[in-house]
């Protein structure tokens, strides 16, 4: 009883072990032959044309691969057919590529094929290779070679991301160092929000360094934007991230800028290496530097308003927003240039920094700081500072510390605290003037040019009037002019004085004896130099060294060396003698001061001594050197003395008579 209880278990384990061993084989043979667990059939396909049989059908295909401890890839499928030259060929594909544990691409395709051995992989049809960040690349197949680990595509490829899209005739990936690389007529297109086109790259060849967030391109760039183009040698784009927002574009010179602002104003610029950088507030900052040869950034733009506008700079840095630049600025040694414009003329402007403030795009105003040199035609000026208005060509320029302003021409140079140039191209200056004029205002050449000083000064344009004022003064050698305010008149050669006028200038006297001058005081002046002529009105007075002349209105001509070489007095005339004290009085005189003889006309002319003594008579002649002094009458009108004797002993007064 018990040996056949132990036979009879010992039957159930054999019966048990083979049942389960005949599972196991259905289980195996049911996955060699791709048999789908729910029971249906899959047709065999046929071989293809060239001459593959397929050897196994599957479906839920997975496959996964790992090179060393970062890379690795996955492929998945919808259906596999295998076949028995060791290619296999899939469709619904996906590919995903992993780089130090994270995803680094992503590929998707309708068909593809696979070879486990040769680690290559390729897809076929339109294919889909997507990065992070929403950005992607569409081609017609890509081929994966696991030797390599490179993806490549196989024909152009078209590109899109947040806010742009391009094109390229070809796009490599290498999965080790995470470099993206297009190449052959790479087109890129940014857009701004809600807006049309506004930026367009252009490139034989493009990398993107994904690890280091930088794009660069080796061969080159151009970039279009509205009208406008510009071409480096090369190019670096650091992003802020990996497919991150562009933070800074390097530009590898020579750069070269041209085309048309929204003004329609034309703008050329060519300038070395420059960079562009977005700060954490979103502005961006420019920083270029002057090419190899000739050392030089140049910009230039034809203003609609103000003509040709030039800059010249070793160095250019500026700062705006992604619509415009709001300042541009040359460091080192600059340079900038207006020609034509109002007036024609070309202006120059060196200093050490010069600035273009911009609105809405359009240069509208200058800032040069650091050793200033303006130059307009002949005209030129220097100082520390200087503030122009472009369209205007209005400006001031302020000195350097502890210096003055200085401006010249071919006629005058002059110095003072603050110079200000209007629209007209009248200058002012201003805070203790001072200056030389090149062209003599007195008549004697030969002892040097003229200088004047003021509070204010006022320099015409060409051919205009140049006045001073606030206690104005003009002097040569030992000749004077001052006034309240003074106009020179270079057309003319006339100079005109108005408030407290005072003249001093020497006598041509007989023999060249002495060096005495002639004085005049007057409210009015006016000054003719080619003629040598002086003529003072308003309460005129005249000092000499014989005595004061007071009259309305007087005349005084000079010789060619600029001394006074006669006088004449008009309008109540009145002269008093300094050596005697002897008054004269008449209507008009003359004074010949060669002769040093004073004549005098009136009706009557009058003599008057301290005494009270008077002489009456229609003319008088006198010798001043000598003192004498004739009075003579008309034939109708006599000429008449009034004597007071002076008796210097008293009158002897009568003895008494005695009784």
């Amino acid at each position: 009883m018990t040996a056949w209880r132990i036979l009879l278990r010992r039957g159930s384990v054999v019966l048990l072990l083979v049942w389960l061993t005949g599972l196991a084989v259905a289980f195996i043979q049911r996955q060699l032959t791709s048999k789908p667990g729910r029971g249906s059939d899959l047709e065999e396909p046929p071989p293809t044309s060239n001459g593959e049989r397929p050897v196994r059908i599957q479906k839920g295909v997975e496959f996964n691969q790992t090179y060393g401890p970062d890379l690795s890839f996955r492929i998945a499928a919808r259906q596999g057919t295998e076949y028995d030259n060791g290619w296999a060929e899939l469709s619904g594909v996906q590919v995903t590529f992993y780089s130090e544990g994270r995803v680094s691409y992503g590929l998707t395709a309708d068909k593809g094929r696979f070879h486990v051995g040769q680690k290559e992989a390729r897809t076929v049809g339109e294919t889909l290779l997507s990065l992070r960040g929403g950005i992607a690349v569409r081609g017609a197949g890509f081929v994966y070679r696991g030797n390599e680990l490179r993806l490549e595509s196989e024909g152009p490829v078209a590109l899109a991301g947040p806010g742009w899209a391009g094109v390229a005739d070809s796009a490599r990936a290498q999965l080790k160092d995470d470099i993206l690389e297009l190449s052959g007529g790479v087109s890129l297109g940014l857009r701004r929000k809600g807006g049309n086109q506004s930026l367009v790259l252009l490139s034989p060849r493009l990398r993107y360094e994904r690890k280091r967030a930088l794009v660069v391109f080796p061969e080159g760039l151009e970039l279009l934007q509205e009208g406008l183009k510009a071409r480096a040698a090369g190019a670096r784009l650091q992003l802020a991230e990996e497919e991150g927002e562009p933070k800074r574009l390097d530009l590898v010179g020579p750069i070269r800028l041209s085309g048309q602002l929204p003004d329609h104003s034309s703008i050329d610029v060519e300038a070395g290496d420059a960079s562009i950088e977005r700060a954490d507030d979103g502005r961006l900052r420019l920083a270029a530097a002057a090419m190899p040869t000739p050392g030089w950034i140049w910009v230039r733009w034809l203003d609609v308003a103000a003509g040709w506008q030039e800059l010249a700079a070793w160095r250019l840095v500026g700062e705006g927003t992604s619509r415009a630049w709001e300042w541009l600025e040359g460091q080192g040694q600059s340079c900038g240039f207006q020609i034509g414009g109002a007036g024609g003329e070309t202006r120059r402007l060196e200093a050490e920094r010069l600035r273009f403030v911009f609105d809405t795009g359009r240069p509208v105003r200058a800032v040069a700081t650091g050793q200033v040199l303006v130059e307009s035609g002949a005209r030129w000026g220097r100082g520390g500072s200087l503030e122009v208005a472009l369209a205007t060509r209005a400006f001031t320029l302020l000195p350097q510390p502890r210096q003055r302003v200085t401006i010249g021409d071919l006629q005058l140079d002059v110095w003072c605290d603050r110079l200000e140039g209007a629209r007209d191209g009248t200058i002012l200056a201003f805070g203790k003037v001072g200056g030389i004029f090149h062209r003599p205002v007195g008549p004697a050449e030969e002892e040097g040019p003229a200088r004047f000083a003021s509070d204010t000064a006022e320099l015409p344009p060409a051919g205009g009037s140049f006045k001073l004022a606030g206690d104005a003064r003009v002097w040569q050698q030992d000749r004077l002019i001052r006034a309240d305010q003074l106009t020179y008149e270079p057309s003319r050669d006339e100079v005109t004085g108005e408030g407290q006028v005072l003249t001093r200038a020497p006598l041509a006297q007989r023999g060249g004896e002495g060096d005495s001058e002639l004085v005049v005081r007057a409210r009015h002046l006016q000054y003719r130099r080619s003629a040598g002529e002086m003529v003072f009105e308003g309460e005129v007075e005249v000092d000499d060294v014989r005595g004061r002349a007071r009259c309305g209105r007087l005349f005084v001509k000079m010789d060619e060396t600029g001394k006074a070489q006669s006088v004449e007095l008009e309008s109540g005339v009145s002269i008093t003698e300094i050596s005697t004290g002897r008054i004269l009085t008449g209507q008009r005189g003359r004074i010949d001061v060669g002769e040093d003889l004073l004549e005098m006309w009136g009706t009557p002319v009058v003599v008057k001594e301290v005494d009270g003594s008077q002489i009456k008579g229609d003319r008088l002649s006198w010798r001043r050197q000598t003192g004498n002094v004739m009075v003579t009458g008309g034939e109708d009108s006599p000429s008449e003395t009034l004597y007071h004797p002076v008796d210097r002993t008293p009158s002897p007064t009568p003895a008494r008579r005695q009784p």
